[in-house]
């Protein structure tokens, strides 16, 4: 385990969606309201970690490929199979990088790397391991898709679209499609917040330029904290609260971090 992550470490690899499309596809919270199978009243809960309905796989590691894109959309599908299936799957983030063509492996994709999932079966682990760790851009990627002879588990996915950006919105996503693929700029004293804060402290940008962008999944929220709840990919046993996880305020940054969130509406068992 690294004690202090050098930045230049791990690849910051998320590219925003431009603002045309991610308004065409946003879904308001009345939207989500309608939507919900079970037309259940959305109840407003100030505090939210879905670790503690089952919903979130262990954090993993991307090493210096900029993966995150491919990090953040699996915890998605890893996650929406444990709310509806209760089944705990490891899949693979090698397909995504290897197979997603629409995205340039270790040099970047972005939350429409979703999009995959509707035409095509998730990989475990087991299949295709993590090949990456070391690889860095320009270098998109060590091994094609054609390299590896996988069939998939037997999920697919249907309803893209992004979140409005307001709190409401977002709380209803994670509430009723479960944790999900969340995106924003990273900025150099976020370095110095996830390698020197304390247990539970928010991180709030307020300094420094920006180095890219970043694709992680969110879990949960605070009202008491003002923030968002994060599983990152750079390790289990790093960040502030020592579990690969951290805190993002809802808002007060100097710089807009160009928040984007990314979730699907349906989970397909295809047989």
């Amino acid at each position: 385990m690294t004690d202090l992550l050098d930045p230049r470490e791990f690849g910051l690899g998320d590219v925003a969606v431009e603002e045309n499309y991610y308004r065409e596809h946003a879904l308001t919270f009345d939207a989500l309201q309608r939507q919900s199978r079970l037309r259940w009243a959305f109840e407003e809960q100030p505090e939210f970690d879905a670790r503690t309905r089952g919903w979130v796989t262990p954090p993993k590691n991307q090493g210096s490929c900029s993966s995150c894109w491919a990090f953040a959309a699996v915890g998605t599908m890893e996650s929406r199979i444990l709310k509806e299936n209760g089944s705990e799957f490891d899949l693979s983030e090698q397909q995504q990088v290897s197979c997603n063509l629409n995205h340039s492996g270790c040099c970047g994709g972005s939350g429409r790397s979703l999009l995959f999932y509707q035409n095509n079966r998730p990989w475990l682990e087991t299949c295709a391991p993590y090949s990456e760790s070391r690889t860095s851009c320009p270098t998109e990627r060590t091994k094609n898709c054609q390299d590896w002879q996988c069939s998939g588990v037997n999920f697919e996915v249907r309803g893209f679209y992004t979140v409005d950006l307001n709190q409401d919105a977002m709380k209803r996503s994670i509430m009723q499609h479960g944790p999900c693929y969340f995106r924003y700029d990273v900025y150099d004293d976020f370095y110095q917040y996830w390698n020197s804060s304390n247990a539970g402290s928010v991180y709030t940008q307020s300094t420094g330029v920006r180095l890219g962008g970043h694709a992680v999944l969110v879990i949960g929220w605070s009202d008491s904290k003002l923030a968002w709840l994060l599983k990152n990919s750079w390790g289990d046993q790093v960040g502030p609260n020592k579990d690969g996880t951290f805190w993002i305020a809802y808002s007060g940054h100097t710089s807009n971090l160009n928040i984007q969130m990314f979730n699907f509406s349906n989970l397909v068992i295809t047989g």
